[in-house]
């Protein structure tokens, strides 16, 4: 049986190791459903790919040049490594920019998938649910 202090110094060290891997996994997941966003929203000139911004707190609709769904990845990437557990991660498109985006999520365009957006959900989804805090 474990002394108090070996008790206490465990529970500290599981709720580190929760604490990290809830970050990871979140970090994980935003990268991911910004990656596959990005990558399924279809190109006429770039523009809409390259405006999928990941950002802590709220959405950032300030618009970026054309880049890659590689810089787009990227940039989740270093956002989600910054966010602390308790800061919401938020992934946009466009606004005003961008007022198509609906539609293309809709199925109005022969280059898209129907709900594509839904499809970046279930791919976070997918990570969030196969993690697991405590091996």
């Amino acid at each position: 049986m474990a002394n108090p202090v070996d008790f206490a110094k465990n529970i500290i060290r599981r709720s580190e190791q929760v604490l990290l891997g809830t970050r990871q996994v979140k970090a994980l997941a935003a990268v991911r459903a910004s990656s596959v966003v990005a990558q399924d929203t279809p190109v006429a000139s770039g523009f809409t790919r390259s405006n999928w911004v990941t950002a802590i707190g709220a959405a950032d609709l300030s618009p970026r040049s054309i880049r890659s769904v590689g810089d787009v990845a990227s940039e989740a990437q270093g956002v989600a490594i910054a966010a602390r557990l308790e800061d919401s991660i938020h992934i946009a498109n466009g606004g005003e920019k961008a007022p198509w985006l609906a539609g293309l999520n809709d199925g109005n365009s022969q280059k898209a998938p129907a709900g594509f957006f839904q499809g970046a959900v279930l791919a976070a989804r997918t990570i969030i649910q196969g993690f697991r805090l405590l091996k």
